[in-house]
């Protein structure tokens, strides 16, 4: 992994830079199959926990998770209604994570390590600093990205530091840190005037990027981009990380599927219908796929402490066609269409 020694790294502008969150920036191909959240395995993770280390003790590491299989949802856009869902989709020798989700047309790469968290390019340079160490109040750093063969400056500082646990997700987050980040373009880079666009991340160890603001200054010419821009985390499974409240099913905030998932296992040709990130239907979750000559369907049911039991799976035994069922403590998968067995260790590290 090649990393920069010097305050200023080059990269071109990444049009999810402007378009979308830097959330994913944030996160699926076929390799998540062979790395499921939380390790493809019939019970939770051991060392999974409800409260993250303090700031104090946690690496830099901790505060960007990227192991194969961690996934997060996000809700956000310019009207708070944009849903995404990512994951690390695979880790090369190097320690190069792939992230790719629903709402991304093409993978992002990012290493970390115990200096610096960065976006970086196929060969493992980095393209922006994301944190560097050490995370402490007024901390700083530099950068530079290279638009049309001009330089655009970009600081990022440390501006909070968390004393007190924050909620997220309905859990309870401790050491978390707020970067506030701007990037001066120039006029006609890519705005037809000068412009600042600033970014304030939220970071929590265990978890990572919890919640962003973006503001675009002066606003764009309308129709090109929001002036505002948000994103919060609603849902995640990060391996060693809190695990979320599930005290009630929530629609499909919690539902993190991905198409890689169901392509893996069921056919690279299979597109989703719809709404790529699920549909509510009922008290269920469901996802809808189709190409190469056949459909696809998921339908997540959850299980909840108000009693509802998960549904029973008679419908789709009884249903024609190659289908699967996975029950597990907290859903019922139903799968028709498919029958691949890759996806029972997937849903059960999904719905533990």
């Amino acid at each position: 992994m090649r990393t920069p020694r010097s305050a200023t790294s080059h990269s071109k502008i990444h049009p999810r830079s402007l378009k979308g969150a830097l959330f994913v920036a944030l996160f699926m191909s076929a390799a998540v199959l062979g790395g499921c959240a939380r390790g493809c395995s019939d019970t939770p993770d051991a060392d999974a926990r409800p409260m993250v280390q303090p700031r104090d003790t946690a690496t830099l590491q901790r505060y960007f998770p990227l192991t194969r299989g961690d996934r997060w949802r996000t809700r956000g856009g310019s009207d708070g209604t944009v849903s995404r869902v990512f994951g690390v989709t695979g880790v090369d020798a190097r320690g190069v994570a792939v992230v790719f989700g629903a709402a991304n047309g093409a993978p992002e790469r990012y290493t970390a390590n115990a200096t610096e968290v960065a976006r970086v390019d196929e060969q493992g340079v980095t393209l922006v600093p994301l944190l560097r160490a050490p995370l402490d109040e007024g901390a700083h750093w530099e950068y530079a990205l290279a638009e049309r063969g001009v330089s655009v400056p970009c600081e990022a500082r440390v501006v909070r530091v968390d004393t007190a646990p924050r909620t997220v997700g309905g859990a309870q987050l401790s050491g978390c840190v707020t970067v506030h980040r701007v990037c001066r373009y120039p006029a006609g880079t890519p705005f037809p005037l000068a412009t600042a666009h600033s970014r304030d991340e939220t970071y929590c160890p265990g978890v990572g990027l919890v919640e962003e603001a973006q503001r675009f200054t002066p606003p764009p010419a309308p129709g090109l981009l929001p002036a505002q821009l948000s994103d919060r985390l609603v849902s995640w499974n990060v391996s060693g990380g809190p695990v979320p409240p599930r005290a009630a099913p929530r629609g499909c905030d919690d539902v993190l599927l991905l198409p890689s998932d169901v392509q893996a296992a069921c056919g690279a040709a299979l597109m989703p219908v719809g709404e790529r990130t699920g549909v509510v239907d009922g008290a269920a979750c469901s996802f809808r796929f189709a190409g190469g000559g056949h459909e696809v369907d998921v339908r997540v049911e959850r299980s909840s402490a108000a009693g509802l039991a998960p549904a029973t799976p008679a419908a789709v035994d009884n249903a024609p066609g190659p289908h699967l069922v996975v029950q597990t403590p907290s859903a019922t998968v139903r799968t028709t269409g498919c029958e691949d067995s890759r996806l029972g260790p997937l849903f059960r590290s999904l719905f533990p």
